[in-house]
């Protein structure tokens, strides 16, 4: 059976996951009396939350202010106000409400975090390692304890940094990750800390620790910097070397974008190095929530860091992934149109904002943005490969093949073969042949796929049930799916193939085991059920075989599949065949075709 078409480890960071920032309350939830949405300080409340649930955070802002005018004393909906206002980069006026909300409540963790980071951001370290010493021992809620437990141990040290006082700095580093496993960041913030006050020494040692299996694009940055600075280029060059065996390529980057070579070799200034240390800090946090899906979490942590280093193109490309995810896409196109021309990330841009174009339902600025970029850069396929996705996503295979074929052509000249990785390209030419009508093609470039990487799943899936259904090579395509199921043992997709594939070889006990799992994990899938129907009516339950090919014509099946359904209930599968088969003036095939 088909598918449908469609950094470094902070351990410490990874072990704490705490509960959501962005808790917009000030009203009871269990409230259930209807409210006038705009007439009440609660239907406004309610308003700005059913906003924020659906994602609309500028709807969200715009109720959560009529529902503060209505009650401007209520605590908690200014430190939800202010929160929205971070969530959108509108810093501004997020630091003038928390600054007025801690004159009324200095005990406020958040708020007094919120100026804390504002002051780090200005470079006036001396007061926000004050605001630091005042609200160190404040109680954070629930919401606030991941702010707690890893932005404030990190702004204390780097606001001790910024103000120079790096003996001072490194006691509390060593203090604060004295109790916990000592990773890469921390041996990394040890050398910067050393090297800007001088130790070069001290700092080289850290860093020759850090050289021996460099994994993370930033640590490898500035470790490069710091042996160039200090004339060990032939150091330099050797991390960059094993970077490169460390490392896999980011999908659609290639080295020449990593930039190492272009590097800015001068010393950073503290305030600098202090602000984008913990600006990487905020990142990784955020990266950590976008992968457990706590997408409005991730874009509170992004935006925060890209408060602290607005050059952190990291961040804004996560941003927009973020916002991407959530369904915000001119918010998604506005941070991918804000990576700056000179970031590593500028080369993917083009394909990322042809994508929103895509989901925007704009298939011809996709188009052009691709086959602009494609020719800005004709000695390589990322944005050929692109279209050709966009464009089989959008159900126009054939458009697609000739996208599919020059990317080829371009990782052929630029490879000299093509490579293991490459065999998703050969897999969806192969469909969109298939879909096209060209079968010899399409299994020519199935089987090229399975040469590059011989046991791939979802090729073997699909080849061998082509052939299912064209009647032929059955035995070998029993032998594909029987690989494609152990390694992926609860895909009902597969399962359903090789069940069909055991029915072909009249093993019907075994092919109902197999079209039964996979009926119960997608039991509205027509397919299975006129499978599942099929290997009743072997089985002489009629009576349970016609209430399954019933229950298959109600999921919508493909025009020429819900016709081949009808013949059966009415004649009978054997009739049916006959009948199908006379009326396409064709040789009979199978009873069940996809």
């Amino acid at each position: 059976m088909f598918k449908s078409i469609t950094c470094c480890n902070f351990s410490f960071l990874t072990a704490l996951a705490a509960c959501s920032v962005l808790a917009v309350s000030g009203c009871d939830d269990s409230q259930t009396t209807p409210v006038s949405q705009g007439k009440s300080a609660p239907g406004n409340f309610l308003a700005a939350k059913y906003a924020l649930n659906s994602g609309d955070f500028t709807t969200a802002i715009s109720y959560s202010k009529k529902a503060l005018a209505q009650n401007p004393d209520n605590p908690r909906l200014i430190q939800g106000l202010y929160n929205l206002m971070l969530l959108t980069g509108n810093y501004k006026e997020a630091i003038t409400l928390a600054s007025s909300h801690l004159k009324e409540y200095p005990d406020d963790f958040f708020a007094s975090f919120i100026m804390t980071l504002d002051n780090f951001q200005k470079g006036n370290f001396a007061k926000a390692s004050a605001l630091l010493a005042k609200f160190k021992d404040i109680d954070a809620s629930s919401n606030d304890m991941r702010l707690k437990l890893l932005v404030e141990p990190s702004l204390e040290i780097w606001s001790l940094v910024g103000e120079k006082k790096y003996d001072q700095a490194l006691q509390e580093l060593s203090k604060y990750y004295n109790s916990i496993e000592v990773d890469d960041f921390v041996l990394f913030q040890k050398a910067i800390i050393n090297d800007l006050a001088g130790n070069i020494v001290t700092a080289k040692s850290f860093f020759d620790r850090l050289s021996k299996s460099p994994n993370n694009y930033y640590i490898t940055s500035y470790m490069i910097s710091f042996y160039h600075r200090n004339n060990y280029a032939d150091k330099a060059q050797d991390v960059i070397n094993e970077y490169y065996k460390n490392t896999q390529p980011l999908a659609g980057y290639r080295v020449e974008d990593d930039n190492f070579n272009n590097l800015n070799m001068s010393q950073l200034s503290p305030k600098d190095v202090a602000q984008s240390i913990v600006s990487v800090i905020l990142c990784e946090i955020g990266t950590i929530l976008q992968n457990s899906e706590q997408y409005d979490d991730a874009t509170f942590y992004y935006r925060l860091s890209l408060f602290l280093d607005h050059k952190n193109d990291k961040s804004q490309v996560l941003l927009g992934k973020t916002l991407e995810r959530r369904g915000l896409l001119n918010e998604a196109l506005l941070a991918y149109n804000s990576v700056d021309p000179s970031s590593r990330y500028k080369r993917r841009m083009p394909q990322e904002i042809a994508e929103i174009y895509n989901k925007m339902g704009k298939i011809d600025q996709a188009k052009a943005l691709l086959i602009s970029d494609s020719a800005s850069n004709p000695k390589y396929a990322d944005a050929l490969l692109a279209l050709g996705d966009i464009l089989v996503s959008n159900k126009n295979f054939e458009e697609a093949i000739s996208f599919y074929e020059q990317a080829i052509v371009r990782l052929k000249a630029e490879n000299k073969s093509l490579e293991i990785n490459h065999w998703p390209i050969l897999y969806a030419l192969a469909i969109c042949y298939e879909q096209s009508g060209n079968w010899e093609k399409a299994e020519k470039n199935f089987l090229k796929a399975l040469d590059l990487s011989p046991n791939e799943p979802d090729v073997l899936n699909y080849l061998a049930y082509s052939w299912l259904i064209q009647n032929k090579n059955i035995k070998q395509a029993e032998e594909m799916l029987r690989i494609a199921v152990a390694q992926r043992p609860r895909d009902a997709h597969i399962l359903d193939s090789y069940g069909w594939a055991l029915f072909k070889l009249g093993k019907f006990d075994d092919a109902l085991f197999f079209i039964e799992q996979a009926n119960a994990r997608i039991p509205y899938d027509p397919t299975t059920n006129d499978h599942l129907g099929d290997i009743y009516w072997m089985a002489k339950r009629q009576t349970e075989a016609v209430y399954m090919w019933k229950r298959a014509l109600t999921f919508d099946p493909k025009p020429e599949d819900a016709q081949r359904i009808r013949l059966k209930i009415k004649h009978g599968p054997e009739d049916a065949a006959k009948l199908a088969a006379q009326s396409l003036s064709v040789k009979p095939v199978n009873i069940v075709q996809k």
